[in-house]
């Protein structure tokens, strides 16, 4: 069925508040295991958690340090970089307030 990943995408969205509106941003996203997924709605814990028990890490809060996309990527894109990429999509419209009037 097309579409039936969609659930386990994981992104991050921003909104940031520049004293007159909202702007909101969004990072990429990446697919989440099906394993991981299914802890996930099943057990109904955090991503974190079900990093942990399903053997995946043994940190009890990843998503403070790496991130998952740390281990996805062996350590080509960190959770901080990951974040930065919402930040930078909602600072667009702040940036160029003429275009988006």
């Amino acid at each position: 069925m097309p579409g039936e990943k969609l659930f386990r995408l994981n992104t991050t969205f921003c909104a940031i508040y520049d004293w007159i509106q909202f702007e909101y941003g969004q990072s990429s996203g990446f697919l989440i295991p099906e394993r991981v997924a299914q802890l996930i709605f099943d057990q109904r814990i955090l991503l974190d958690e079900a990093l942990k028990r399903s053997g995946i890490t043994n940190e009890d809060r990843i998503g403070y340090g790496k991130g998952f996309i740390g281990i996805l990527s062996r350590g080509k894109i960190d959770r901080k970089s990951y974040l930065e990429q919402a930040v930078h999509m909602a600072v667009m419209p702040i940036l160029n307030k003429k275009l988006f009037e």
